[in-house]
Order: C-alpha cells, then structure tokens, then sequence
C-alpha cells in the first residue's frame, strides 16, 4: 500500500458546490514528501458536475493529481466503493461535495493514523455554515453532519462517526471485503435523502476488530444551502433517514452486546422498542402537551423521527435477518484474524 492520502469526493449534481470545495482542498498545507491526490466521482450527475470540477482544478496552483471518474449505478455507497478502489494511497478521506477542509486538516489526519494503527476510521468536527440565517429550530435541531462525535478525543460513540471529513484506511476496507462486507444500504440515492452507509462501514470495521476514532483537531466547516433547512427538506430526510434502522440497528445490538444469540437479539431488540415508544409518549402527552397545541417545530421534528424509529420494529424478521449477516460477517473476521501470519498481523501500539 503506497504511503500518503487519497481525497474522494462523491458528488450528484454537486456543481454549485464543488468550486469552493476543490478550492479549500487546494489551500492545504501538505509537506512535499507527503503523496496526495484527489477523486472526484461523478455519481449519475444530471448536470456539468465533472466541467465544473476539471476546470476549477485547472485555476488553482495545486500539484496534487486530480482524477474525474463516472459511477452510472446511482447510490452514495456505489460511488463510495468506486472512489475506494480507485485510491492509490493507504488513507482514503471522504470528503462530501460540500466540506470545507481546513488547512491542516491532511497532515494532521496523516499523523493520528500513522501513530494509531488501529484505528480503522476517523472521524472530525464539522462546523456548519448556512447560506442563509437559519430558522431557530434549524439550530435548535440540526440534521446534517455536524459536532463533536465524542466528549473529547477518543472513541468515538455507538461505534460509529458521520462520512463527512472522515478517514478511512484502506487496509482495514480491504480486510473486511475479503471477510464479505457489502453495503446493504444505497446511502444518498440521486434526489433522494435515504442515509446511513457512513455507519454501515463504521460498523463493519468495528466488527473487524478496528477501532473507530474522533479527533477534535480536525476541523471542517459544512456549508448548508438554503433548500436543506426548510420544513418539507427535513420531514423527508427524518422519513428517509428511518430506512437504515432495519440494517444499523442490528449491527449496533451486536457490537454492544457482542453475542451471537439471537435470545439476546431479540430481548435487545424489544427492549429498544420500549424506550423508542416511551419516549414518543413523554414528548406527545407530557413534556410539550401536544394535544393543546403547545409543541414548538423542534419536538415536532423528534416526534417525526421518532415515528418511522418505531414503525421500523414491525420489520422484525428483516431484522434478524440482517443480525445473523452480522454475526455471519464477524465470525469471518475472526477467521481470517487467525488465519493471518504472525508476522503479518499488526502490531498493538498504545493510543496517542
């Protein structure tokens, strides 16, 4: 695996975003002896997204390689997988169309993963900036990818940190595709607002034996257009987003519980749905007293959420399903640890 760090960049119709984009990666501050690149994957585009891209690039004194390609197959993680592939380096950055990147954001990334070889993604903290003044209950409730993803540098929490800004190494990618990791979740599809891939991968590599990072030093700001914060944009999203629990929830029962009884599954399992049900129930009757019209737009927003969350259980056999898949993939993983040569396996190193 070649030393040094692979940006990719999935873009849909991503035009209007990308220029300052490629313009925020063009401004880091890189040594020379470290070898970078960039990938920008086209994924179905309608309009002049990959134009746009190359002739940006083209403006700016930047000597990193950038790479345009086309992913047909509509779907996030298909274009995910593409730019993976295609990566040369041992780090690979998800940078979505619309991240920031301040200008340490590289190098800094380079030195948590070189002296932590296990950890498997990482994770960073987003800042969000608004096109224009955002409604009270936007900021009150925000959806997009954003803040910090532990208390403090370290493990990041339920095993899992958003795709915007993190960074992936590919070794671990690789790894978990010989054990028989496939998305089962398409992520952003087209127009679409179905999500979730970025903790699907999470938790695969956390099965994998990976560890899954947070680091406050590395900072994006999040540039939000004005037709994402408005009340039609969020129901669908909250709607959408709820498509992902049939597959995230088992994988986030096993990693907790790390048991293969589908006993302890299932208890789990109802468990989850009693909370999720009373805490509908206290926001609905107690805390905002739905039924004299005193709820303001953010409970609404939970109650929205909270809705298709307990719709979803009613998918039980798909869920369990989906646990035996996980349970399936992780005794792989354990197999193909052992079956790993002394000498090949990685060395333990303590966290910095």
């Amino acid at each position: 695996m070649n030393k040094g760090i692979s940006i990719v960049i999935c873009t849909y119709n991503g035009s209007q975003l990308l220029p300052a984009t490629l313009r925020h990666i063009a401004r880091q501050q890189v040594p020379s002896r470290v070898d970078w690149e960039v990938i920008v994957v086209d994924n179905a585009s309608t309009d002049d997204s990959a134009n746009v891209a190359a002739h940006t690039w083209s403006t700016l004194a930047c000597t990193a390689p950038l790479t345009i390609t086309h992913q047909p197959i509509p779907g996030l993680n298909h274009a995910r997988e593409m730019g993976f592939d295609m990566a040369s380096f041992e780090y690979i950055l998800m940078c979505d169309d619309d991240n920031w990147l301040d200008q340490n954001y590289l190098t800094t990334a380079l030195d948590i993963m070189d002296k932590n070889p296990e950890i498997g993604m990482l994770g960073g903290n987003g800042k969000l900036i608004y096109e224009v003044t955002p409604p009270a209950w936007v900021v009150k409730y925000p959806i997009h990818a954003n803040g910090p993803q532990a208390n403090k540098s370290g493990l990041a929490k339920e095993y899992g940190v958003y795709g915007a800004g993190s960074v992936m190494r590919k070794a671990a990618y690789i790894r978990i595709r010989k054990a028989g990791f496939k998305f089962l979740l398409t992520d952003r599809l087209g127009s679409q607002l179905s999500s979730g891939g970025d903790f699907e991968l999470c938790h695969g590599l956390a099965m994998a034996g990976y560890l899954i990072w947070y680091d406050e030093r590395l900072v994006f700001s999040h540039f939000i257009t004005a037709n994402r914060i408005t009340w039609s944009y969020y129901v669908n999203y909250l709607n959408q987003d709820s498509l992902s629990f049939t597959v995230l929830e088992p994988y986030g029962i096993f990693l907790k519980k790390g048991s293969h009884s589908l006993l302890i599954f299932w208890a789990t399992l109802l468990k989850n749905f009693i909370y999720f049900t009373g805490s509908f129930l206290r926001i609905l009757v107690v805390k905002n007293k739905l039924m004299m019209g005193r709820a303001d737009q953010s409970s609404r927003l939970k109650l929205i959420m909270l809705k298709p969350r307990i719709y979803s259980y009613r998918q039980v056999v798909k869920m369990t399903r989906n646990f035996l898949l996980a349970s399936e993939f992780q005794r792989r993983c354990e197999r193909q640890k052992r079956s790993i040569l002394p000498s090949e396996k990685r060395a333990s190193h303590e966290l910095i």
